[in-house]
């Protein structure tokens, strides 16, 4: 079985997908906050491994938290087999959604690029670039 990664939990939590992402969190939410079969009838959610840590990344949507996360999803699918296959489904169609633990190819075409460029993958939280302003005409400098 492939891992829930932190990354994969970060882009669902943050709404990478759109609706997507919003039905993948819920999904996730029913899975988490189902009791294991070992579990004793009529247990709250609040004893639910895992359920706590759901509640914390979606407040506050940070690495600590999603691998927190991760770490107790990981546990809860060694102790519990068919947690850990319904877990296995659940990543594999998130991932196809959010396409984050693939290779990404980023490339920049059209001429030269007269400025800043940033790229990357798996933003997460406000971005803030600030740069001076650049004299971009041909005959500048001279």
């Amino acid at each position: 079985m492939e891992p829930v990664t932190t990354a994969l939990l970060l882009a669902v939590v943050g709404g990478v997908g759109g609706s997507a992402a919003q039905d993948a969190w819920a999904s996730l939410r029913r899975l988490v906050q189902r009791p294991s079969r070992q579990d004793s009838v009529g247990a709250s959610t609040d004893a639910v491994p895992g359920a706590a840590e759901l509640d914390a990344l979606e407040q506050r949507p940070a690495d600590p938290q999603a691998e927190a996360l991760a770490a107790v999803l990981r546990f809860r699918a060694v102790a519990d087999a068919e947690f850990g296959r319904e877990l296995a489904a659940w990543a594999e169609s998130a991932r196809r959604v959010h396409r984050v633990d693939g290779d990404t190819h980023i490339g920049i075409s059209g001429g030269i690029q007269r400025g800043p460029v940033v790229q990357g993958r798996d933003f997460s939280g406000p971005l803030t670039f600030s740069t001076p302003p650049t004299d971009n005409r041909p005959d500048a400098g001279v």
